[in-house]
């Protein structure tokens, strides 16, 4: 019962690992780019002081990096983590919205 149970969640992580494997080449295409300016715009003008110099952030899931570099913008050291080995191995965005 708890292999078989093993079995499922490995498949059911496969799936989504191919999913954004899927996906990744295109990702910033499938974004709004209203909804993710105002997610910047929250995070980092709302939420976060604007000096995060000597911070460390741990960005999971982070997809093509938009949050992390907006972090690094502002002095915090990232380290980036995403379910697709596809997203890790991208470089950084060349053009992002000024923080």
């Amino acid at each position: 019962m708890l292999r078989q149970r093993i079995n499922q969640q490995n498949i059911r992580m496969s799936n989504r690992r191919l999913f954004y494997e899927t996906i990744a080449a295109g990702f910033d295409a499938l974004m709004n780019p209203y909804d993710l300016a105002r997610r910047l715009t929250i995070m980092f003008d709302e939420l976060l002081p604007h000096d995060l110099t000597g911070l460390r952030t741990l960005d999971l899931g982070c997809g093509t990096g938009w949050f992390s570099q907006w972090a690094a913008q502002r002095g915090a050291q990232v380290i980036c983590l995403d379910i697709s080995p596809v997203w890790q191995r991208q470089p950084t965005i060349s053009h992002i919205p000024d923080p």
